[in-house]
């Protein structure tokens, strides 16, 4: 049976696809991750018969030694811009393993690289001598799927064993080292393992716990806001003001903080040195951004006495429950509404949203009852418990809600700019159709372009209008670029403003659709959604900054990077939320359950006014609240975080968790 070697990277082709430009203006590529695929071709270079023989060529090479190839092509390399520390970037972070190869093609600047596992079987010398042979002569020449199959063959050839007398020749030669090196060897090899492993762990003990801080603390500081809000509506801005200015701090310290987590996961390959130093870093921010915030969490405290004001909150929160349900019958009717007009994929930001707010609103009424009770026991340090807890799940109710009315608004504009869009591209399928060429390789090019145009406009019916504008653009994009390099025409500047203000809107859209999604299941959702939001949104900052300066080809492409990467954390988080159940099994009331994956329990299980008739808030301030034990349970995202990059390869796949080293060749043909 044939496997299942090519499955073509649509989100990461949209990520990447260049605007209206000329070929000069083509956008450069940051290392990539496969994501379970063997194949990503960014720049629609291979058609589907290139793909064919190259599949048929890499089964070949599988099928004889296990030896998996990954074939990357792009326009030219960036973030690192050389080709070796690229092509190794690139298999890190899709965990290649000890038999899997890397090639990466770099078109546009006329460059490749490799990357292999240090335990390769072959050497980097014999591998150039493969790719001399059999690669370059071809790439030069522009034939990019028959240098690809003739590297196969070349590495097929070069990993075939040689005559048995070769074999006792290389014995008599080790034997002979042996003898006179072979203890010291022994033991050097040994002390070096050991140092190795020792090393490996210490890095991934520090990756686990940046992770553990940045979660935490993440939830902390949106907590904190929460908490700021409602004391400074309560006693008014000039008492607040220390906490403000504290939370302002810690905010900042947190940002860096994900900066650098950035780092670590998405650009340059590091050394072990540079990693552990990253890591160590973000552990320190995080610290500082703690000790920020609890050293207002005393005083925050004393302000926050909720007791106090127990009753009179406790009547106006359960007046306003009546309110509350209305709201959740009308959202419900606004789901299916969206479902009947755009389908369930629709529906992906908001999933579950409905039913997690019934649900909090059924735990706010128990809560609210509990407190009742205590209020009547003369507990009124247990009630403030109580109220806080009801008082958060309203809140969060609102927001879910809000989520769910504003994605209507949203999918409505989205409708309106995917008609203007497909408008364009039609437009540019008729020029593109009309125009005549003598070069034949070009009427190819042009022609494939306009057919994957006219595909995206096709299947823009079935999709919901966010990923059906997505796919326009993107289509469209690259037909511009390929009419712009054959037909010779320049990027038309309204047009170019026209595209820069769809893609801005998508992107913003996309990135308070995922935030609202996080912040309201905090809880559950480890650091990769949060660190691909925290990326996304410092792509729309450089897009409103490209804007600014009036450049709106690098603006466009700006934000459809955010948005892409808003909808990559949006999948990451949804998968958090489908996988992730850490509350413990003695809670098993839904309404509890809801709370704890919104982070609202976090004060409770931390023992928050518990014990005290006169406690106080520290929910989200005091260092004890972020210490609880779902800190514990936020370091296993670590390994996941590592781990999910290769458990989803097919049957060729080696299996391998990804080496921690790796060797690398490239040169320019």
């Amino acid at each position: 049976m044939r496997r299942l070697w090519f499955r073509m990277l649509l989100a990461l082709t949209l990520t990447t696809a260049a605007p209206a430009a000329a070929q000069a203006l083509a956008p450069a590529e940051d290392p990539v991750d496969f994501d379970g695929a063997y194949l990503v071709d960014t720049t629609a270079t291979l058609s589907a018969s290139d793909l064919t023989r190259i599949e048929d060529a890499a089964d070949a090479l599988f099928d004889a030694h296990g030896t998996a190839l990954f074939l990357v092509v792009v326009d030219r390399f960036t973030g690192p811009s050389d080709g070796p520390s690229w092509a190794n970037r690139s298999a890190e972070l899709s965990g290649l393993g000890g038999d899997d190869i890397l090639l990466a093609v770099a078109v546009g600047d006329r460059e490749l690289a490799y990357s292999v596992d240090e335990d390769f079987p072959l050497s980097n010398d014999r591998i150039d001598d493969v790719i001399d042979d059999t690669l370059i002569p071809a790439l030069r020449d522009d034939d990019w799927a028959g240098g690809v199959v003739a590297f196969a063959d070349g590495l097929d050839e070069a990993l075939d064993p040689g005559p048995p007398w070769l074999l006792l020749i290389g014995v008599a030669v080790v034997v002979a080292v042996l003898a006179g090196f072979g203890v010291r060897a022994g033991i050097r090899a040994a002390r070096a393992r050991r140092a190795a492993r020792a090393d490996e762990a210490e890095l991934d003990r520090l990756d686990s716990r940046a992770d553990a801080l940045l979660v935490e603390l993440d939830d902390s500081v949106r907590t904190s806001t929460q908490e700021l809000g409602f004391a400074a509506a309560q006693f008014g801005d000039d008492a607040t003001a220390p906490f403000q200015s504290a939370l302002t701090g810690a905010r900042d310290l947190v940002t860096q903080a994900f900066e650098q987590m950035r780092l670590v996961d998405d650009e340059e390959a590091e050394t072990p040195a540079e990693r552990r130093a990253l890591l160590e870093s973000i552990i320190a921010l995080c610290t500082q951004a703690d000790a920020a915030l609890d050293a207002q969490a005393d005083a925050f405290d004393d302000l926050r006495a909720l007791e106090r004001e127990a009753p009179r909150l406790r009547e106006e929160l359960a007046a306003a429950q009546p309110d509350v349900s209305a709201r959740i019958g009308a959202a419900r009717a606004i789901e299916a509404d969206i479902r009947t007009r755009y389908g369930d994929a629709a529906l992906a930001s908001v999933e579950g949203s409905v039913e997690q707010a019934a649900r909090l609103d059924a735990f706010a009424a128990v809560e609210l009852g509990r407190a009742e009770q205590s209020l009547r026991d003369g507990q009124p340090g247990v009630a403030a418990v109580r109220i806080r807890s009801a008082q958060q799940a309203l809140g969060q109710i609102d927001e879910l809600l809000t989520g769910v009315v504003s994605l209507t608004e949203s999918l409505s504009a989205a409708a309106v700019r995917l008609a203007a869009a497909v408008a364009d591209t039609r437009a540019d399928l008729a020029a593109a159709r009309e125009a005549v060429l003598d070069d034949t390789a070009d009427a190819a090019e042009l022609d494939a372009a306009a057919d994957a145009a006219e595909r995206a406009i096709g299947d823009a019916e079935q999709l919901p209008p966010p990923d059906a504008l997505t796919a326009v653009d993107a289509a469209d994009a690259e037909l511009t670029a390929v009419s712009s390099r054959v037909l010779g025409r320049s990027a038309d500047r309204d047009r170019a403003l026209a595209e820069w203000e769809r893609a801005i809107a998508t992107a913003r859209e996309a990135i308070l659709r995922t935030r609202g999604f996080i912040d309201t299941r905090r809880g559950i959702i480890g650091p990769r959604a949060r660190t691909r939001l925290t990326a996304a949104e410092s792509r729309y900052g450089a897009a409103l900054a490209h804007a600014a300066v009036d450049d709106p080809l690098a603006a466009t492409t700006a934000a459809r990077q955010a948005a892409a990467q808003a909808g990559r954390a949006l999948d990451i988080a949804r998968d958090d939320v489908r996988r992730d159940d850490p509350l413990p099994p003695s809670y098993d009331d839904a309404g509890e359950r809801a709370a704890f994956s919104g982070g609202i329990l976090d004060g409770l299980f931390s023992g928050w006014g518990s014990g005290s008739s006169g406690g106080g808030s520290r929910s989200g301030w005091s260092s004890s609240s972020r210490s609880s034990w779902r800190s514990s349970s936020s370091r296993s995202s670590s390994s996941s975080r590592s781990s999910s990059r290769s458990s989803s390869s097919s049957s060729r796949r080696s299996g391998g968790s990804g080496s921690s080293s790796r060797r690398s060749g490239g040169r320019r043909f």
